[in-house]
């Protein structure tokens, strides 16, 4: 499944995550909360072997998993290297891979489990995607998931519109993720959806609460300091309420097993 919106370039996406790296778990208030429901649930299933972390960032979810699972081998994967260097500092013991992953670069049957959380709206190729992970996961191996889907963001898609400027926005619905799943043989799957509204005093602190964790990487031209202004009042007069100018996110969480070989 392509985007039909471009994505922004991958060294635009690096460069956007691994400058606000460092203030990226002071923000990522939703973020963190789908890790720790993910945390959970592989705490559940008590990893072993060899498990990456794709698009793992500053490495929070890692780092809690290596501390109770000293046997097991951790991969924490990202574009941003700035993000893994971070990341160094706290987690020597986890092996830490500079890459893109839309192209892995791992053999085949080579991790036991995959998480990825709140990264897959990057990717271009949400097809391709599945298809190399069930590449390189052995048969019987694990994956853990939250992704944003169809409805996140809805404000800023709004006021964008309102104030004439193109949706940078793509985003797959469950149905789809359902079905990639089952295109690529996991079985045993279950998929729960989330939907978190989040609350701003006004429309340049959720611009800044974005900004500071990356976020805002679009595919075209930033916005100059005018059309800010501008759009900041339309997000206001289009969305406030009051509670404040409200951020809406619309996710799946999701786990599911690769079919073994028959």
């Amino acid at each position: 499944m392509h985007r039909s919106v471009k994505i922004p370039s991958k060294k635009r996406i690096s460069q956007s995550f691994g400058m606000k790296a460092s203030r990226y778990d002071q923000y990522a208030e939703v973020q963190r909360r789908y890790q720790e429901v993910l945390r959970e649930q592989i705490f559940k299933e008590k990893p072993q072997g060899l498990w990456g972390d794709l698009g793992c960032g500053t490495g929070r979810l890692l780092s809690d998993l290596r501390q109770s699972f000293t046997s097991t081998t951790f991969a924490g994967i990202d574009i941003a290297f700035q993000s893994l260097i971070l990341q160094q500092k706290n987690n020597c013991s986890i092996k830490l891979i500079n890459a893109d992953i839309e192209r892995l670069p791992f053999k085949n049957s080579s991790f036991d489990g995959i998480i990825t959380t709140s990264v897959l709206q990057w990717v271009y190729n949400l097809d391709s995607f599945f298809s190399d992970l069930g590449r390189i996961l052995k048969r019987n191996g694990m994956f853990f998931f939250s992704i944003f889907t169809t409805g996140s963001f809805q404000e800023l898609s709004k006021a964008r519109k309102s104030a004439g400027m193109s949706d940078p926005i793509s985003l797959p619905d469950p149905e789809q993720i359902s079905k990639l799943l089952e295109k690529y043989s996991f079985k045993e799957f279950s998929l729960t959806t989330d939907k978190e509204i989040v609350y701003f005093p006004s429309a340049r602190e959720l611009l800044r609460s974005l900004s500071a964790i990356g976020s805002t990487a679009i595919a075209e031209k930033s916005m100059t300091r005018n059309q800010l202004h501008t759009f900041c009042k339309v997000l206001e007069s289009t969305c406030a309420t009051g509670r404040g100018v409200p951020l809406t996110y619309q996710s799946v969480i999701g786990r599911a097993k690769l079919e073994a070989d028959s």
